[in-house]
């Protein structure tokens, strides 16, 4: 078991946002809280895959796709997954801070879908 504690966590202030980074060797958990109207800037991961699971708040999504860009509202209890190279941000478009937990992975190519549905034992 590993845990950390949020006296742990790495803090980054911005203007209208706040991220606690929760660091291990294999991934990194991500807490953010924009405020409305905040926009974080475009980006892309060229080894790590992002989600992102809405807690609270409405956030827009913007990504490309077919070189065009579009545009994706997620809700309390929606999540989206972004692969390495894909370019995305994202901004709170509600009137009320909007929270995200961002779960981020160094990428390997295969396929593990099978071992998360069955490496579970009583």
């Amino acid at each position: 078991m590993r845990i950390k504690r949020q006296i742990d966590a790495i803090i980054k202030e911005l203007e209208k946002e706040i991220r606690w980074y929760y660091l291990f060797n294999d991934f990194e958990v991500i807490i953010t809280e924009l405020e409305p109207g905040d926009e974080q800037n475009k980006h892309l991961h060229k080894k790590i895959s992002e989600i992102y699971y809405v807690i609270s708040g409405e956030v827009e999504f913007h990504f490309e796709k077919d070189y065009s860009i579009e545009k994706l509202i997620l809700k309390k209890g929606d999540l989206i997954l972004f692969e390495p190279g894909e370019i995305h941000n994202l901004k709170n478009i509600s009137n009320n801070r909007a929270v995200t937990i961002t779960f981020k992975k160094i990428n390997e190519s295969s396929d593990y879908s099978d071992i998360f549905k069955t490496d579970k034992f009583k």
